[in-house]
């Protein structure tokens, strides 16, 4: 009599966020089919920048995390070198990346998109704005509001004012929101989306992106 076989869901979990990861880098023409697990695992702590503007690291369980530079963001007038200009900074991770200072704008906008398809499932994950205020930065009178748009539909609003975080030395993090994957197999397949805005009309300086992440804040289910 054939004996039914009982899978192991912690080891196809497992085995689904290595394929998650491995398709994430080939996707973005890194070689990892040569690559054994250890080697997988070790290459994901130190992080992969692909693309010059996109950043994808892992924990120890593979769980993926990302930050999306300022060339990868979409911002308004930001080809537009009066208004905005970008320069290289060195990244923690060790890298070289482009961030983006506003230079002068009365109409602020910085936006992205993150296919949550590849992150891992049962998750609960948050979306940070990675920036900073310079110390002549003006025109910040009216709150900036943040919005998330998480992938089972729902919209997240909030509110900061900026003028706390002018002349800080450091990147400041501000979360503007958090979402929950589905739970393995079926995670979600749809988009996070994320934007920056403050459409008053002052006009507005000193304003420093370097990105925008994605990260996980809580282990699988």
């Amino acid at each position: 009599m054939a004996q039914c076989q009982v899978r192991n869901p912690v080891a196809t979990n497992n085995q689904c966020l290595k394929t998650k990861c491995k398709n994430v880098l080939r996707g973005h023409n890194q070689p990892v089919d040569h690559l054994c697990d250890n080697d997988l695992i070790s290459t994901l702590k130190k992080g992969v920048l692909v693309n010059g503007n996109t950043l994808f690291w892992a924990d120890e369980t593979l769980r993926l995390s990302c930050e999306k530079f300022a060339r990868a963001l979409s911002i308004t007038w930001g080809s537009n070198c009066e208004y905005w200009a970008y320069k290289k900074e060195k990244h923690r991770s060790g890298n070289n990346i482009e961030v983006a200072e506003l230079l002068n704008v009365c109409w602020l906008e910085v936006q992205g998109t993150f296919n949550a398809n590849i992150l891992a499932p049962c998750t609960e994950y948050e979306v940070v704005f990675d920036i900073k205020m310079t110390n002549c930065a003006s025109g910040w009178d009216f709150p900036v509001k943040f919005t998330l748009n998480t992938p089972d539909g729902c919209k997240i609003e909030s509110q900061k004012c900026m003028k706390q975080y002018i002349g800080k030395c450091n990147y400041q993090e501000i979360n503007i929101g958090k979402f929950r994957t589905g739970s393995f197999p079926n995670p979600c397949e749809s988009t996070v989306g994320f934007k920056l805005q403050e459409l008053n009309g002052q006009w507005k300086r000193g304003l420093i992106v370097r990105g925008v992440i994605v990260r996980p804040v809580k282990g699988l289910c």
